[in-house]
């Protein structure tokens, strides 16, 4: 089941507030009051001049602080000159991430406003100081998204980056688009615009939005992403939209747009070709080529005549290629040996590795590891996944007469 992420924009939600009469009158490392002073962070008084009786302090589920009495409002034991304490919260969103069975649930404050003005405050453990976003529509304001290098959010006529604008970005038609692989956000679009975000800018948004022009938001569909990239850049990613293919956001020249697939991170093609990483895999045939596994870090495909690690051809002994085919695991994963109608093979992708000897390719399988436990000396019992015995000896796979371990027969 793929996994699913959630937005809600959310308002107070989450915090608790504390008024001054409820703190500890004795010195603490949080908060306390001494004869209506309240202090903040053991030493620090709030002011000398704050409404004991009206004065509470509130944090959010992020750490997100602010203390407000019914003249003044402190972010972080800053006053807010302008800030209404009668109408100012904290404005955020709640993330809720649905996979692998289970639900996570999270929520992040990145800005705060009274009835009149809207603040970028950074979020928790953020060294930003917060900042008046100028124009910003306290009414209609609202957060939308956490996202990899900070937050987005919108009122009635802009698109905010952290306490940005979103140059020419509408929030009316605005939408970002992630991986659903990793959740990493790579594009975004309007009803007008195109943009690719590129997380190694952080500063502003008009560093983050690079605009793709000529991009179609209407047709624009994003692919997945690649595997490498050269210098230790971001891995980079494909799209496409009626009329070109795009590696980031520039245009991949000689593309057939149509029957561009995405195969997998290493592997692309149309009808006239193979892409291995963006490039033309010269003699591999599109209309018969697919994906075969994934071996550590390498990807293996194949065609109706050869067999390709990466974008070299291996060259294995007496194989049958279009019987071709990776053993998995029950979970679907690789394993190092791969079959086809005649042989079993070990680590054929690598040197020392070949057909096993004798293994029944049509009986073959793998043998799962299972739960050894011990207990240590202090009496916890550690569990550890291994390779089970026959005989005293590993195995981890076997076939109709015999077992194997690492492609030798073992009995």
């Amino acid at each position: 089941t793929e996994a699913t992420t959630t937005y809600e924009s959310v308002t107070d939600a989450g915090q608790h507030c504390t008024a001054a009469s409820e703190l500890p009158t004795t010195k603490s490392d949080l908060e306390w009051n001494n004869n209506g002073v309240v202090y903040w962070g053991g030493i620090d008084p709030v002011t000398p001049t704050a409404d004991f009786a009206t004065w509470e302090y509130c944090n959010d589920s992020n750490d997100t602080i602010f203390a407000k009495d019914k003249n003044h409002v402190w972010f972080h034991l800053k006053v807010l000159p302008t800030a209404d304490p009668a109408t100012f919260t904290m404005v955020g969103v709640k993330t809720t991430e649905i996979g692998d069975g289970s639900t996570q649930q999270f929520t992040d404050y990145y800005y705060a406003k009274d009835a009149t003005h809207v603040w970028y405050t950074g979020g928790a453990y953020s060294n930003v100081d917060i900042s008046l976003i100028s124009g910003a529509d306290a009414v209609t304001f609202r957060e939308i998204q956490s996202v990899d290098a900070g937050p987005l959010a919108e009122d009635k006529d802009h698109v905010y980056f952290r306490g940005a604008v979103v140059p020419e970005a509408d929030p009316n038609t605005f939408s970002i688009i992630s991986d659903p692989s990793s959740t990493q956000t790579i594009y975004a679009k309007d009803a007008a615009h195109v943009w690719l975000l590129d997380w190694r800018n952080t500063d502003t948004a008009d560093q983050v939005f690079s605009l793709i022009q000529g991009a179609d938001p209407a047709t624009f569909t994003y692919l997945g992403g690649m595997d490498t990239c050269e210098n230790g850049c971001a891995t980079p990613h494909i799209a496409k939209d009626s009329s070109h293919v795009y590696l980031d956001d520039k245009i991949v020249p000689d593309v057939d747009v149509a029957t561009y697939t995405y195969l997998s991170p290493a592997y692309q093609k149309d009808k006239n070709h193979i892409y291995y990483i963006g490039d033309i895999l010269v003699g591999a045939d599109p209309a018969t080529f697919v994906d075969v596994e994934v071996v550590g870090l390498n990807f293996i495909g194949k065609d109706a005549t050869h067999i390709y690690n990466q974008d070299k051809v291996v060259d294995i002994a007496g194989v049958d290629v279009p019987s071709f085919q990776a053993v998995l695991d029950a979970d679907g994963r690789s394993s190092n040996y791969d079959k086809d109608a005649n042989h079993v093979y070990w680590n054929v992708y690598w040197d020392g590795g070949g057909a096993v000897a004798g293994a029944d390719p049509a009986s073959f399988v793998l043998i799962p590891e299972v739960t050894s436990t011990t207990t240590n000396k202090n009496g916890k019992v550690i569990a550890k996944m291994v390779a089970p015995l026959v005989n005293g000896q590993d195995v981890d796979a076997k076939d109709s007469s015999h077992y194997y371990w690492k492609g030798k027969l073992v009995q």
